[in-house]
């Protein structure tokens, strides 16, 4: 049984409308501020760059720790902030980073953040800055916002992309009755996905068996994908999509899983 909240995208997808819409002048088509906290996330850095440059049309402003400016080629779209003696982004960058998220159409936070707690403390501020623009974190990003988890789901700019070891943290940090395993079927995670967005204003997203469900609002979307680790390339994407401001967030992330999906038209 199929419930009417469980949306499965196929090799069409569920919202056409959002992806036909979306801006061709560069001026239309937003910007994104990727952040890396850590100066040992360069190449995770790099990929996340390339690929919102090559998802969309708008700007694209990636802000890493100036540890980094000896081995990056300075760009106008590279912003060194300052830094910690670990090589992470300090506490004082926070100023010249809010600079930059002011005209910024979203955030994202591709699994760089690092464990240094100054930079998470640095992190914690800048979600704070703007409650207004959307923010993807993924990987490491969920442990910035861990202990604070109900504070932030409860913002419907939140974008969180997690694996099922996170979500799991997630809903013990939540005291949700029911517990999520790695055994459990699609179907039964796509029920513990509709309780918890319910009463939750975030957007929440996680792979499992070879699936990209995407939730908000109570709705579940299912995405087949060939990848084995997709939550990247679909924080990229999604990032990208939500700055272009084509719809409800649960659509455009939906429309995002898509475009990283096995069912995508070569």
């Amino acid at each position: 049984m199929v419930e009417e909240f469980w949306l499965n995208q196929t090799d069409k997808p569920l919202f056409p409308e959002i992806l036909w819409s979306r801006p061709e002048q560069q001026s239309k088509a937003g910007s994104v501020a990727v952040l890396v906290g850590a100066s040992d996330h360069l190449a995770n850095a790099s990929q996340s760059f390339l690929q919102a440059n090559q998802a969309g049309r708008g700007q694209v402003t990636l802000v890493l720790p100036d540890t980094l400016a000896r081995k990056v080629p300075h760009q106008p779209e590279i912003i060194f902030a300052k830094s910690n003696p670990s090589g992470s982004l300090s506490e004082s960058a926070g100023d010249q980073i809010k600079q930059h998220l002011q005209s910024a159409d979203a955030l994202l936070v591709p699994g760089s953040v690092g464990h240094n707690s100054e930079t998470q403390r640095l992190l914690l501020e800048l979600l704070q800055f703007r409650l207004d623009l959307p923010v993807v974190l993924s990987q490491d990003g969920f442990d910035t916002i861990e202990h604070d988890l109900q504070r932030f789901l409860n913002q419907d700019s939140i974008v969180l992309l997690m694996s099922l070891e996170q979500l799991q943290k997630a809903a013990k940090h939540l005291k949700r009755a029911h517990p999520i395993t790695s055994t459990m079927s699609v179907h039964d995670l796509v029920m513990q996905l509709h309780d918890l967005t319910q009463t939750l204003p975030a957007t929440l997203g996680v792979f499992h068996q070879q699936k990209l469900l995407v939730a908000a609002g109570g709705s579940v979307s299912s995405t087949d994908v060939s990848a084995s680790d997709p939550i990247s390339e679909l924080a990229t994407n999604a990032a990208v999509l939500l700055a272009e401001k084509l719809g409800p967030t649960f659509e455009v992330v939906t429309s995002a899983a898509w475009l990283v999906s096995s069912n995508k038209p070569n």
